[in-house]
């Protein structure tokens, strides 16, 4: 399988707006209200990612960065995106807003080669810290928590009607991020 990492492009919002709302259907079933996960459909995620695209500027980022990992087909398979952040509340000048794969392209190392790509766009930026936030019901915080991230805060969060805990993780050093595999499968 030889998956290939890229900066993404504006010609990438349907591909990514495709493993958004598949990946979120998936990954929250049963954690979020089935209304709410109903409510969010492939043209809202479609709508979403091509006003991003477009935008002149973003309300959170200073400085935007999304990343696609990409079958030997062309096909976008996941995505990570996050960026600089316009005005950080802590130590953490950085977050990862969301890191996504298709189910079955999971487990295979393309989410810590996703990782590892954008991490070096941060440390280019002199960037040397990360944060992000997850619901504590998903499994993917193992993922973070594997990869050596801290909790550093809990919050109650309130999404569809629905009383959650959303995680916020955190590295000191990114750099050790950047380390991971970064070659193609």
């Amino acid at each position: 399988m030889e998956i290939i990492i890229r900066t993404a492009a504006p010609g990438d919002a349907a591909g990514i707006a495709e493993v958004h709302w598949e990946s979120w259907r998936s990954a929250y079933k049963g954690i979020m209200p089935d209304n709410y996960l109903n409510g969010i459909s492939y043209e809202k995620r479609f709508n979403m990612w091509k006003k991003i695209f477009s935008a002149q500027s973003n309300d959170l980022y200073e400085k935007l960065l999304i990343f696609v990992a990409a079958d030997e087909s062309g096909k976008i398979i996941g995505f990570v995106s996050g960026g600089v952040l316009k005005h950080p509340q802590d130590r953490y000048k950085a977050e990862l807003g969301g890191i996504y794969l298709l189910r079955k392209y999971q487990r295979f190392g393309i989410g810590s080669r996703l990782i590892a790509f954008f991490t070096e766009a941060l440390l280019n930026l002199d960037i040397p810290s990360l944060r992000l936030g997850v619901l504590a019901e998903n499994d993917s915080r193992l993922f973070y928590e594997k990869l050596g991230g801290q909790i550093i805060r809990e919050q109650k969060v309130l999404i569809g009607g629905k009383d959650l805990i959303l995680l916020t993780y955190g590295w000191n050093d990114i750099g050790k991020l950047n380390g991971l595999k970064k070659e193609t499968l």
